[in-house]
């Protein structure tokens, strides 16, 4: 308890340097000046039943871009790994889209944030447009190396941090979807369970990454639940190395463009 309240203290001080700083710290220049990003995947989400350690259990900072126009830098207390997601080809119709960074996987974290405003989005994606109800922000997603796997490329894919999807409309589709652990040629797209920003992420001993591609986004759809052999996983990420135990996919991320227009309730 001792370090994570010594960690709160050392973060409330970047917090202040950061609202002051602003969009200085979120969009550096190196970051604006790299080159041009391979597009965003979709990715195919499974449950973690287990994991060790349990949880990473440390205090970070998570500026988006809700957070920059608030100009603030809120905390987040980031806790037990709650998703593993790999790169996912989708074959949507008489459409396909392939698989374009079969290294890039993300590890979700469940995060406590203090609350902050709802928000009313519009989005755009392969599914639909629409407006979608947020809440709290209640997940961290970290680029993350999958055993067998090499490192995502620097620079290939950000950190998003994602809120809760009160109220939007349900995709109500079908889909097929292959992975690198299996391809399934019917899965249901239902309703948006979180949407995700792409994020700056600031630890205590004031180290951190950027966001190298500021437009891109993610809805997280819940779909049909796709029971599958227990499958264990070794990672490693920013949060250090972690054994998984997962199981069901149960979350389809998908590449979504957010409009400018964004209303507080």
């Amino acid at each position: 308890m001792a370090s994570v309240l010594e960690s709160r203290r050392r973060l409330s001080s970047l917090a202040m340097a950061l609202a002051l700083l602003g969009s200085v710290l979120l969009w550096s220049a190196p970051e604006a000046a790299a080159a041009k990003p391979r597009p965003l995947d979709h990715f195919r989400c499974y449950r973690v039943l287990e994991a060790q350690p349990p949880a990473v259990g440390v205090v970070v900072l998570l500026q988006d871009q809700f957070d920059l126009a608030d100009g603030v830098a809120p905390e987040a207390f980031v806790r037990d790994p709650t998703w593993f997601c790999n790169p996912t080809e989708k074959r949507h119709g008489q459409k396909s889209v392939e698989i374009t960074n079969p290294d890039g996987h993300l590890q979700f974290y469940a995060i406590d944030t203090e609350p902050g405003p709802e928000r009313v989005i519009r989005y755009r994606n392969q599914f639909e447009r629409g407006r979608a109800h947020l809440g709290v922000a209640i997940m961290l997603a970290v680029p993350t190396q999958k055993e067998g796997h090499q490192p995502p490329a620097p620079g290939s894919l950000d950190h998003f941090k994602c809120y809760e999807v009160l109220d939007a409309e349900p995709a109500n589709t079908v889909v097929g979807l292959t992975d690198q652990w299996r391809t399934e040629p019917q899965v249901e797209v239902g309703g948006p369970a979180f949407f995700c920003n792409p994020t700056r992420k600031i630890h205590v001993d004031g180290s951190g990454v950027g966001v190298n591609n500021p437009r891109r986004h993610l809805m997280c759809y819940r779909t049909s639940q796709s029971p599958g052999v227990i499958t264990t996983i070794l990672t490693l990420n920013q949060f250090g190395d972690a054994f998984l135990i997962v199981d069901n996919a149960e979350v389809l991320c998908v590449p979504t463009q957010k409009g400018k227009k964004i209303t507080i309730l």
